[in-house]
């Protein structure tokens, strides 16, 4: 039987020999399953990496409204990657990033503000007590003033 091929062979043992495995590894982090990984000072910090935000080319994301589906996929989408983002994001700061920028990005697909914001809102309070030492009000209050103007 041939022994396992290793990283340095250019494949991770139980891949076939056609596959290569390229190390992708940065110099401060590790990008692993839509998720970056750093070591900061003495923790582990995770947040969510997309690796369409890499491409060289625009990437088309997220149902927009007016296409020919029920109005309620894009919040479902919204709301199914708060609860991603929550897995996987360790700070409250980068959550929030996330959480903006997700949102910020459905309201271009023409997606209510209020409704998100609402989702939002109504999505911290299920997750109470929260994860990171601050309340659901500040946390949304946060939310809404960097998504701008909510009405």
């Amino acid at each position: 039987m041939p022994a396992p091929k290793t990283l340095d062979d250019g494949v991770g043992g139980i891949y076939p020999e056609e596959l290569t495995l390229n190390d992708t590894s940065l110099e401060d982090c590790v990008q692993f399953l839509g998720m970056e990984l750093r070591y900061i000072g003495n923790s582990l910090e995770l947040d969510v990496f997309d690796k369409k935000k890499e491409f060289p080319f625009r990437v088309i994301r997220y149902p927009h409204l007016d296409s020919v589906i029920p109005t309620s996929i894009p919040y479902g989408v919204f709301t199914g990657l708060l609860y991603r983002r929550y897995r996987i994001c360790t700070r409250k700061t980068v959550f929030l990033k996330n959480s903006v920028e997700l949102a910020m990005s459905l309201r271009d697909k023409r997606c209510s503000q209020r409704r998100l914001c609402n989702l939002f809102r109504n999505f911290l309070f299920r997750k109470a007590p929260l994860r990171w030492n601050c309340s659901v009000l500040s946390l949304f209050r946060q939310f809404a003033r960097q998504m701008g103007n909510y009405s």
